[in-house]
């Protein structure tokens, strides 16, 4: 009998510390994966923009580009806060359709994690459409996207009064 009753009343305790309030298990691997990453909303009245670019410009190679924001704070990469985050410069390609997964690190892509707002970016000649895009510190867009975008146009480099090719200049009109 005193054998019966200490077995319930140990099932009956260790029900009681299994129960509701017990603290979840980490997460692993296996369920991180199932679940979606997710955007933070686009703060009202956000914005970018080019600071001195304008669409149909003509440029020389590194061309100088340069952000502005409204309604939003740069920051560096790192901790996800609402409303900060940190520019990205998309050559030649769209906004992402999936603005729930962060922005690739590429020659397309080029981020701006340390918080700066202006780049320098080398193109060959010709036609060439500039996206800016912001993300959160995790390089997540925000949904809908914050973006801006033009076309440049990159002249060719002109040769040096030697007959070889002028190294780039720093860029601009």
């Amino acid at each position: 009998m005193r054998l019966m009753l200490t077995l319930i009343l140990s099932a009956g305790l260790t029900l009681t510390a299994c129960g509701k309030d017990a603290p979840k298990p980490a997460p692993t691997e296996a369920t991180e994966a199932t679940e979606a990453p997710t955007s933070l909303p686009t703060p009202k009245g956000a914005s970018v923009a080019f600071k001195d670019l304008k669409d149909g410009d003509t440029v020389t190679s590194p061309v100088k580009v340069c952000m502005t924001v409204e309604g939003l704070v740069v920051e560096p990469s790192g901790p996800v806060n609402p409303g900060k985050g940190h520019h990205h410069i998309l050559v030649d390609i769209p906004v992402p359709d999936d603005l729930s997964r962060d922005i690739p690190k590429d020659a397309q892509n080029i981020h701006l994690g340390d918080g700066s707002t202006c780049k320098d970016v080398t193109m060959g000649p010709g036609k060439h459409t500039l996206r800016l895009l912001f993300a959160d510190g995790s390089h997540r867009p925000y949904t809908p996207a914050i973006t801006a975008a033009i076309s440049v146009q990159v002249a060719p480099a002109k040769p040096a009064a030697d007959g070889k090719t002028a190294e780039p200049g720093a860029g601009g009109k």
